[in-house]
Formats: structure tokens, C-alpha cells, sequence
């Protein structure tokens, strides 16, 4: 998602997505703009380095657990393009 996204941002569009109105004039939104779509890619390129990264620590070390830890790394990360993008616009 941050792939396709990423050049239409960077060319200076903004995406908002309004979830919810709470108040009058206080909503909470999703919004990516040039500096959320530039961290979201830092960011995923980091995690995929340090996903690589462990898979050889766990191996190394000859750890019993390295198919729960593989199957268990990704939960957090399930969709952290659109955490990164959170706002009350």
C-alpha cells in the first residue's frame, strides 16, 4: 500500500479519510501526506532488514523456538502503514 501510494503523495497530493465526527469541527481522520509516506517507507524498509536480520540471530544461535518466533513477528506489523498515517485532523 505504501508502494502505490507513494508516488502520487510525493508529487504533492494529500489522502484524508474522516472515520468518525466526534465533535463539530473535531474528527478523526486518516491522512498521508509527503512526510507520512516517506516515513512509512523508511520504516517497512527497516522492518523487512531487521525481519531478515533475525531470521539468521535465531538460526545461529540455534534457538528451539524459531518457527513460533517467525510465525509470531509479523503480528504487530499486520498493517503499520496505516497506524503511521493516524491524525485528528
Amino acid at each position: 500500500m505504501v508502494l502505490l501510494l507513494a508516488g502520487w503523495i510525493l508529487a504533492g497530493n494529500v489522502v484524508e479519510v474522516t472515520l468518525i465526527q466526534v465533535l463539530p469541527g473535531l474528527a478523526i481522520c486518516f491522512r498521508v501526506d509527503a512526510f507520512g509516506i516517506v516515513f512509512a517507507l523508511v520504516s517497512s524498509f527497516l522492518w523487512m532488514v531487521a525481519a531478515a536480520y533475525t531470521v539468521g540471530y535465531m538460526r545461529g544461535l540455534a534457538e528451539h523456538a524459531q518457527t513460533r518466533f517467525s510465525s509470531v513477528l509479523p503480528w504487530p506489523f499486520v498493517r503499520p502503514s496505516e497506524w503511521r498515517f493516524q491524525a485528528i485532523c
